[in-house]
């Protein structure tokens, strides 16, 4: 039988409130999303979630009780010292996860630290390793402990000689870079002395990313796709990266689509920041904002709590309650969401609350979703 209390960390006369918040603590710290949905992680968070459940489900809570008291009040010394034994092991099992520097995970002092370490990264940002052939001909210097790297430069490749090389300068090569707090680009031209880009962005200098891609079709099968990445700061861009891919698969060349590819793994790790200092934020404020663009500007839009979400309007405020939800759903590019006094009578006449998101002009349309799971309990695949 599973120890729910223990599981959560919280005791039999724990409320309804310490029990949700030691459940936002644990899932926030265990997600899957963050660790690469490595097994060990997986299992964990199922069951926190499944602890959750039940001790927060007065019904379900109630018949569980009678169970917890019957098996673990009862229990011997040796069982007791077995549990304790368990405890401790697993303890060291999960210390070797958040610290084992070969890891992909990080601990709570990597966050704190925005100074990157000068080692190449030994992992593409496809999970995969990369070879002694690799050459990062440039390192950032502030986005944390490195996560993963690309480049397009070898080793083995050297500038052309001669008049023509230098006069097409067709020696370019870009590389970029996952760190814990942020990412950077790179570019070179000519030698590998020469930086022709140099972007670093550090989470901890933003606020809002926005993210939009259109898919255009043409005649004889011929897509492209246009893509935008605009990470701003309370209102003001500190970089917008824009252009166009062509595959009709939607998974582009790595090495003619790197500026794409960077942002689409920076979003990543941006949600899993987001995360990461959710519990902060949910505690200072009791609710995180979500802002959408409208006339070039960021205007607050919805505040999402546990068991609630608010949708900012000139006209009034409009909350739903977790219970008055009526239906949640997605519909093209937006997002809607039904009260419960909700009806629609006949073709255009309607009663009561309904909202609706335009998704591509939220900012951290990632994060919003993983946090209305967490928080609400909807979730979107």
């Amino acid at each position: 039988m599973k120890n729910y209390y223990e599981i959560l960390e919280i005791s039999f006369s724990a409320t309804i409130e310490e029990i949700k918040k030691a459940y936002r603590q644990k899932a926030i710290k265990y997600h899957p999303d963050k660790h690469f949905g490595d097994n060990y992680f997986v299992e964990k968070f199922l069951s926190i979630k499944e602890a959750y459940d039940i001790l927060s489900d007065s019904n379900k809570k109630s018949e569980y009780d009678l169970m917890y008291n019957a098996y673990f009040k009862n229990e011997s010394d040796q069982q007791k010292t077995t549990i304790k034994e368990q405890k401790t092991k697993e303890k060291e099992q999960e210390e070797q996860y958040f610290y084992d520097p070969f890891k992909p995970f990080y601990s709570e002092q990597d966050r704190k630290t925005n100074e990157t370490p000068q080692f190449a990264p030994k992992i593409n940002h496809w999970g995969e390793e990369l070879t002694d052939d690799t050459d990062f001909f440039t390192l950032p210097l502030k986005i944390g402990k490195l996560i993963s790297g690309y480049t397009t430069l070898k080793k083995s490749m050297n500038p052309p000689k001669g008049f023509f090389g230098s006069l097409f300068k067709s020696f370019k090569h870009n590389a970029s870079f996952i760190g814990v707090n942020g990412f950077a680009f790179f570019k070179i031209s000519g030698n590998r002395d020469i930086l022709t880009e140099d972007v670093e962005i550090n989470f901890n200098q933003i606020t809002d990313l926005l993210s939009v891609s259109r898919r255009r079709n043409f005649n004889f099968n011929y897509q492209d796709t246009q893509y935008g990445f605009e990470w701003s700061y309370n209102g003001r861009i500190i970089k917008d990266f824009s252009g166009t891919y062509y595959d009709k698969n939607d998974n582009p060349n790595r090495d003619v689509a790197i500026e794409y590819w960077t942002n689409r793994w920076a979003e990543k790790y941006w949600t899993i920041y987001l995360l990461d200092n959710m519990e902060k934020e949910l505690e200072e404020k009791g609710y995180i904002e979500f802002r959408i663009i409208d006339d070039e500007k960021y205007k607050p839009y919805i505040k999402l709590g546990v068991g609630f979400i608010t949708f900012l309007d000139k006209k009034g405020d409009v909350t739903y309650n977790f219970n008055e939800i009526k239906r949640l759903y997605t519909k093209g590019t937006n997002l809607f969401i039904e009260h419960s006094n909700y009806e629609k009578k006949f073709l255009f006449f309607e009663s009561g609350n309904k909202n609706g998101v335009e998704l591509m002009r939220l900012s951290n349309r990632q994060f919003f979703f993983k946090a209305l799971e967490l928080l609400i309990g909807y979730k979107f695949s």
